[in-house]
């Protein structure tokens, strides 16, 4: 009987520590953001690949969020016609940004009010832990 036990604890912390070393640090601290403001969709498309991969989970802070701001090099989430697109800032004007994907040669002027907010984060597509524990979270 207490063999069992044992041989259960030590099962448990086994997978504690595999839960813990396959979620990196840095998606930790994004779950710990005011989770009031974030959304988490799945990545289509190869626009920003390697980046964003088809399939990795996008964790995006709404525009509405007070720690919101923009940056060259963050990838914004705006309206584009019917689709809702994110690629890398490389200029920000007054009430527009120019953007363009990493993997992608068309750059694209958007509007401030186009914007929906900004990835702050991924998760890769074949990191289930991760994905599990981001889409209970948000």
């Amino acid at each position: 009987m207490k063999n069992s036990k044992a041989i259960i604890a030590v099962g448990i912390i086994i997978v504690l520590f595999i839960v813990i070393l396959s979620v990196p640090p840095s998606l930790i601290q994004t779950l710990g953001e005011n989770k009031k403001y974030l959304y988490a969709t799945t990545g289509i498309g190869e626009s920003m690949y390697p980046t964003i991969k088809n399939g990795d989970t996008v964790i995006i802070m709404d525009k509405e969020d007070p720690m919101y701001s923009i940056s060259i090099g963050d990838i914004i989430v705006y309206h584009q016609d019917t689709l809702i697109v994110a690629h890398r800032v490389f200029f920000i004007g007054d009430g527009f940004y120019q953007v363009k994907g990493d993997n992608a040669p068309v750059i694209d002027i958007v509007l401030e009010e186009d914007v929906i907010g900004k990835v702050i984060n991924t998760v890769d597509k074949n990191n289930f832990i991760g994905n599990a524990l981001v889409k209970s979270l948000i």
